[in-house]
C-alpha cells in the first residue's frame, strides 16, 4: 500500500471518529458517514467506510450493529 493510501485511511478513520463525536448519542450509520467524508476531502464509497468501521471496531473504538441493512456505529469511550 502506498504512503498516500495509508495516510488517507488513517485520516478517514480520524474523520469518522470526529463525526461520531458530534453526532447525537455518538451514533451514526455508514451511509451518513459516507456522505460526510467529502466535507473533509475524503471521497470514500460505502464499502470503504464499512471497512474502516470494522477496523475501528477491532480496535475497540466503535460498536457496530446491523439494523435492517444499515451498519450503525456508536463511538466507545476508548
Amino acid at each position: 500500500m502506498s504512503d498516500y493510501a495509508d495516510t488517507l485511511r488513517r485520516n478517514a478513520r480520524i474523520a469518522i471518529l470526529r463525526f461520531l463525536e458530534g453526532a447525537p448519542r455518538y451514533t451514526s450509520n455508514a451511509s451518513m458517514l459516507t456522505q460526510m467524508l467529502p466535507q473533509v476531502g475524503i471521497a470514500y464509497t460505502r464499502a470503504q467506510v464499512s471497512t474502516e468501521l470494522s477496523w475501528l471496531e477491532e480496535q475497540g473504538m466503535v460498536d457496530l450493529e446491523n439494523q435492517g441493512g444499515f451498519i450503525v456505529a456508536t463511538a466507545t469511550v476508548r
